[in-house]
């Protein structure tokens, strides 16, 4: 084989043959064949001649082996090279590659991030991207890393992309060298622009809450496991304790509060766990100095920095307590002067009582002995209420339904009994004030004297019924009723023209006290129906007496045959 043969067994891959397989003295070949990847040195060798062309044949096959090997290595690196593109432009993350302060390769997400092509990104320096207020701070950690030698694991800052709009990226940093002579600089990013906004709302909350709770009048703090984890300016001036012994881990929540609230406060905690709302309730706390403080509290189930956590809020009530146990004593002093004042009232008009009976004791004519008896009887009317006042938790109102009751029974006993009279109530509970319960209480006296004194003569036969109602209507209205079956009043008896004190009495309550209206029934006896309004903060229930069923009976004539009412 000629040198010229020999040359070209090469052919045009020798190009990447490496040059230290060349010997020395051809340098003019070698360096040839490594700068002409095309090919064309072959022609260029053989018109140097055959006198220059000068190779050994190991040499040649040395080459040639070299070079395809060199080949192989080429093709894999750059298949490498593609895969790794083809997977680093699928991640989720930005990825970014820079050499000597300047980006070498970004991938796709990385442009998205940025707002800006790959061609534009590659060749700027990682500080172009960042935002004006975060360039000085940014710079100074990047000099402070490399002073060190050590980068820190992750960066946060803004950044604006090329249309301006500002987003906040973290990067995570890795340092790698690609020789002895160079290193590379690997950043992965994430826009969390999302995140830090959703942060800075919380911040932001935050500190509006912190300043409201240290503004505020009220105690605040937050109880996270047992533990105080935050409490504001008032807790620490009213109970004494700094926020540093707050805070400790050894410091004893229940030690705050009073021994006897404490299982209460225990348990409530523990329904707020349960995921249950609890109303304000009042409790006792101790101050580091051991004074008491009366607290009224109101807590809520809240998340406290990822966990939860009980929010409270304490009105210290302490001035409030003692303010509400003097007017209580000033209540009780008023209220023991209250039923003083109304048991001299109804012993007075005992007294009245007494001497309209002695006087009467020494009067013969006898319509002047009734005139007494009449104006005695009115007179106990009116002691019954301030009698039943006295005897009654509520001094300013009694209940009526009662009141008519013993009212009715007591004037029964008053009359001679000359036949049987049945009684009946039919009475709803309704709690009357003075000014309404004294004309009732007249009215139904005139109105069943009446009924003893006129309704049932001793020649009348039959069953002789008189019956109380009273209920309730629509609007706040009462109505009273007295009924009996008797003889029944004249229908010539006109109570507005009436000469009869009785009925002139009870017109004139009826509509000058009640504000009311009278109506007169003449069927099957006589019905008397007064229907007045019930005065404003009236203290009464609509549950019928205990004889309501027994009260639901009228006086018709199957009834009849009964027993009086004792």
């Amino acid at each position: 084989m000629t040198s010229q043969q020999r040359v070209l067994i090469l052919g045009n891959d020798a190009s990447t043959a490496d040059s230290s397989s060349f010997p020395a003295e051809n340098v003019e070949i070698k360096s040839l064949i490594l700068s002409d990847p095309s090919g064309e040195w072959l022609d260029r060798i053989k018109a140097m001649g055959p006198d220059r062309v000068v190779m050994d044949l190991s040499m040649l096959e040395n080459l040639l082996r070299n070079a395809s090997v060199m080949d192989g290595t080429r093709r894999q690196l750059e298949e490498s090279e593609r895969r790794f593109r083809r997977i680093a432009d699928r991640l989720s993350d930005g990825i970014l590659v820079s050499e000597n302060g300047r980006l070498v390769y970004t991938n796709s997400r990385a442009c998205e991030i940025f707002g800006i092509s790959y061609e534009e990104l590659t060749g700027l320096r990682g500080a172009d991207l960042v935002a004006p207020e975060d360039q000085e701070r940014v710079a100074l950690l990047w000099r402070e890393s490399e002073q060190r030698g050590e980068f820190p694991p992750s960066i946060e800052c803004w950044f604006l992309r090329k249309d301006g709009e500002r987003r906040f990226i973290h990067s995570r940093i890795q340092r790698f060298r690609d020789s002895e002579a160079s290193s590379s600089l690997l950043m992965i990013v994430n826009d969390v622009t999302e995140n830090k906004l959703a942060e800075i709302r919380l911040l932001e909350s935050e500190e509006k809450f912190r300043n409201l709770a240290e503004q505020s009048p009220n105690m605040i703090f937050i109880n996270r496991a047992g533990k105080v984890a935050y409490a504001n300016r008032l807790c620490e001036e009213r109970m004494g304790y700094t926020r540093e012994q707050f805070y400790s881990p050894e410091f004893d929540f229940l030690s705050l509060i009073a021994p006897e609230d404490r299982d209460r406060i225990t348990q409530n905690i523990r329904q707020h766990w349960q995921g249950r709302e609890l109303e304000p309730y009042r409790y006792g706390l101790v101050t580091a100095g051991g004074e008491r403080i009366e607290a009224l509290i109101t807590t809520k189930l809240i998340t406290y920095e990822k966990q939860p956590a009980i929010l409270g809020i304490i009105t210290d009530i302490t001035a409030l307590v003692s303010a509400e146990a003097t007017i209580r004593g000033a209540l009780r002093e008023k209220e023991l002067l209250i039923k003083e004042i109304h048991h001299r009232v109804k012993n007075n008009m005992q007294v009245i009582s007494s001497l309209l009976r002695i006087q009467s004791a020494g009067v013969t004519d006898r319509r002047c002995l009734a005139v007494l008896k009449e104006a005695q009887e009115r007179v106990r009317v009116m002691s019954l209420v301030y009698e039943k006042l006295y005897q009654s938790e509520n001094l300013v109102r009694i209940d009526f339904s009662e009141y008519l009751r013993s009212l009715v029974l007591g004037l029964q006993s008053a009359y001679p009994v000359t036949r049987k009279i049945r009684l009946q109530f039919g009475l709803e509970s309704v709690a009357l004030g003075l000014d309404q319960a004294v004309p009732c209480g007249l009215i139904v006296n005139e109105l069943v004297s009446n009924v003893y004194k006129h309704a049932f003569p001793p020649s009348r036969k039959g069953d002789a019924c008189l019956r109380i109602g009273l209920k309730r209507t629509a609007g706040r209205m009462l109505e009273l009723t007295v009924r009996d079956n008797g003889t029944g009043i004249s229908k010539r008896t006109d109570p507005r023209k009436t000469k009869s004190f009785g009925l002139y009495l009870v017109r004139l309550l009826v509509q000058d006290q009640l504000g009311g209206t009278l109506g007169i029934s003449r069927s099957r006896g006589t019905t008397f129906r007064i229907r007045f309004r019930i005065a404003a903060a009236e203290d009464s229930d609509s549950r019928m007496a205990p004889d309501a069923e027994t009260a639901a009976a009228d006086c018709s004539p199957e009834n009849r045959g009964r027993s009086p009412e004792k």
